[in-house]
């Protein structure tokens, strides 16, 4: 990936839907993220091939291959886009936004008190044609604090407590669709019962949702 001088342009370029390539949209492509199955030693993040499986060249496209980074975690993909997150070998960290199509990113500002165990999410607002990316820190199992950074903006805004709880949670980061994120969460009123957290990307409210019933709780 080259990384860009003007990255306001960037941005614009980056997120430009027409510039995801057939490759990512593909139904028979899959994202992996290490290790690469089917007994290769080769480790990264993939858009692997479903119809070649167990082929030497099940690799449809490899991703992220010019980031180095100790870490790297993807904490949200929406509209073909993906963002993650890098841990360096200097201890510094790192939030990208990249187009795996072209091979373009830009960075985004680093929120205050940034630690590993952050919850992320990144979707889109239909309604006002942004993206978001919302952290909810939870240390300890207590509720500490929801901040959103609407891209292009470069400012977190700190928009309180959540009234839930994502400590220990998995998957970690917020499952985006149709303008919404979804956690598996506790409300902080009664921690003995789990339920789906519900995010609003263009409110920037949550809501509740019972978990379906299963063979736990009939």
């Amino acid at each position: 990936m080259r990384q860009m001088e003007w990255e306001g342009r960037l941005e614009r370029k980056v997120l430009d839907k027409n510039a995801v390539k057939k490759t990512l949209n593909s139904p028979e492509n899959y994202f992996h993220e290490r290790p690469l199955p089917f007994g290769s030693l080769t480790t990264g993040h993939f858009l692997v091939d479903l119809d070649r499986i167990g082929s030497q060249s099940n690799v449809a496209l490899q991703l992220f291959s010019n980031l180095k980074a100790l870490c790297m975690t993807v904490v949200g993909s929406c509209n073909g886009f993906l963002c993650h997150y890098n841990f360096n070998s200097d201890f510094t960290s790192h939030l990208h936004i990249s187009n795996p199509g072209t091979c373009e990113f830009f960075s985004l500002p680093i929120p205050s008190n940034c630690d590993n165990g952050d919850c992320y999410g990144f979707g889109f607002s239909p309604i006002s044609d942004v993206y978001k990316l919302v952290r909810v820190t939870s240390l300890g199992g207590e509720p500490n604090q929801v901040t959103v950074l609407t891209v292009g903006s470069g400012i977190w805004r700190n928009i309180g407590h959540p009234g839930y709880s994502f400590y220990r949670v998995n998957p970690r980061h917020g499952i985006y669709l149709n303008g919404v994120f979804h956690w598996i969460g506790r409300s902080c009123r009664d921690r003995s019962q789990r339920l789906i957290c519900v995010f609003d990307v263009e409110s920037e409210r949550f809501q509740e949702l019972p978990l379906p019933l299963s063979s736990d709780n009939l």
